[in-house]
């Protein structure tokens, strides 16, 4: 029996869908419908969700009057600079419908989430004049005194859309003075969005006392907890240490309640990693990731460090948590003392075409699962070739197999025999490798890629395995 392999492959001016469904773990991987969003210029998804009967929904942003929006949609027009685009489609690859989000300047969604009803939420960075609802949290742009050549003046948003996408229910900025914004986010079973934001180097207006930190350090990162309707703060903290911190951040919550946070940092002063799977930071210069624990009022945290000898980093969904609640970090690494248990115990490689500084594939991959305490991790591996590879995009599917997607520049990227396509295709191939629930086999790895630069920056399993990435 052939298994429907669901990979959704977005790129620059080209989406690319190929779906999935998950049945047999050996079976061949069957390309079930591609689709193509996009006309001249930039468009680019940055997450995908998944709902139980197999619909897709997609959010990144666009620079393209050209790219359609459906009839009835919240904002059927391209505002100027990049606006948010969101779309669903149906299990069979039609779409349902397509909708802009955004104001003249800069916006772009990196994450999205559909609650229980069907309601989709969305989150990333946004200019001023990106569109606000009348009982926001935060209904004005709170400026940037830093701001940035490429992305200008920006503050954090989240908004909650309708199941339709006709609506806009709810919208708040979510930002201080400096260039904060929202990174990822996550829903708990009772609708309520936990922000992880990135690049705090103010003072931020939404970070409450009584949270594990109220004080910021230096560059920091914020976590929050939201109400449903986005009007309230139900807590939230600073994170980091002495050091830079924050940046690049993953989120989940499993079903205490309770959050588990990835993010980048260079602190070796992170409070609460004693007893920890690794308690003390990699040394100076080098860059790990905190893979925390926060109690579900907010008020604890507890911590480890995740690195080696190299330098550890991760580019934003690169944490899940398995069926038990186990947090799984899936990383890009240049550490070659990580100790692996799995697969791979070896490093594979570094370099190749394109993998210098300032990319997001220098070494290879590491995908670890922790004790729920974090003090164990029993079970790890290195990903990847001779060259570079980085991980973009962690999953468990139904069976509770772990997926990895990202992108690799090696020809000898491990591939499993039923791979969709056996050889590397250009400088940087998107890659999907999905592993056996203890990550010591894989059951389906390929290449899926043409000649050019192709990479994946989100996955995520219903009744499909998905991939989004752009070229």
């Amino acid at each position: 029996m052939r298994n429907k392999l669901t990979i959704l492959f977005i790129v620059i001016t080209l989406l690319t869908m190929l779906l999935v469904p998950i049945i047999a773990p050996k079976a061949q991987a069957e390309l079930t419908y591609s689709a193509i969003f996009g006309a001249t210029g930039e468009d680019t998804f940055r997450d995908v969700a998944v709902l139980p009967d197999g619909s897709i929904v997609v959010a990144g942003g666009t620079f393209n009057p050209g790219i359609a929006a459906t009839p009835g949609a919240y904002d059927e027009t391209q505002n100027g600079g990049m606006d948010v685009f969101v779309a669903k489609l149906d299990p069979s690859g039609s779409l349902l419908w397509a909708t802009f989000l955004g104001g003249p300047n800069y916006d772009r969604a990196y994450a999205v989430e559909v609650d229980s009803q069907g309601f989709i939420y969305v989150a990333g960075r946004a200019g001023q004049g990106f569109p606000t609802t009348s009982s926001a949290l935060q209904r004005s742009f709170a400026g940037d005194v830093i701001g940035s050549p490429t992305y200008g003046a920006q503050d954090g948003f989240i908004c909650k859309l309708s199941p339709d996408g006709s609506q806009l229910i709810a919208s708040s900025y979510f930002g201080s003075d400096g260039r904060d914004f929202i990174r990822d986010f996550v829903l708990d079973s009772q609708d309520n969005p936990y922000l992880a934001v990135s690049d705090v180097l103010r003072n931020h207006p939404h970070v409450k006392s009584g949270g594990f930190d109220s004080t910021r350090n230096g560059i920091d990162g914020v976590i929050a907890k939201l109400s449903p309707d986005l009007t309230t703060v139900i807590w939230s903290s600073y994170y980091g240490g002495s050091g830079e911190d924050g940046y690049t951040p993953s989120i989940r919550v499993n079903t205490k309640f309770e959050v588990y946070a990835l993010v980048w940092t260079k602190s070796s002063d992170l409070s609460n990693t004693t007893g920890t799977h690794k308690p003390t930071h990699s040394g100076t210069g080098r860059s790990d990731l905190s893979l925390a624990w926060i109690s579900a009022d907010g008020n604890t945290i507890k911590r480890t460090y995740v690195g080696g000898n190299g330098n550890d980093f991760t580019e934003t969904h690169g944490l899940i948590l398995d069926q038990n609640d186990l947090p799984i970090v899936a990383i890009s690494t240049t550490s070659t003392d990580l100790n692996p248990t799995g697969f791979q115990k070896t490093f594979g490689g570094i370099g190749g075409a394109g993998t210098g500084a300032g990319t997001n594939y220098p070494g290879d991959m590491f995908i670890a699962r922790y004790t729920a305490d974090l003090a164990q991790r029993p079970d790890s591996t290195y990903l990847g070739g001779r060259y570079g590879e980085g991980a973009e995009g962690v999953f468990v599917d139904n069976a509770n197999r772990i997926g990895v997607s990202g992108a690799s520049y090696s020809d000898n990227y491990p591939l499993s025999p039923n791979a969709r396509q056996m050889t590397l295709g250009g400088a940087a191939d998107q890659v999907l490798t999905v592993f056996d629930e203890n990550l010591r086999s894989i059951v389906f790895s390929t290449y899926h890629a043409g000649a050019a630069v192709d990479y994946a920056r989100s996955s995520a399993a219903g009744p499909t395995w998905v991939v989004v990435g752009h070229t």
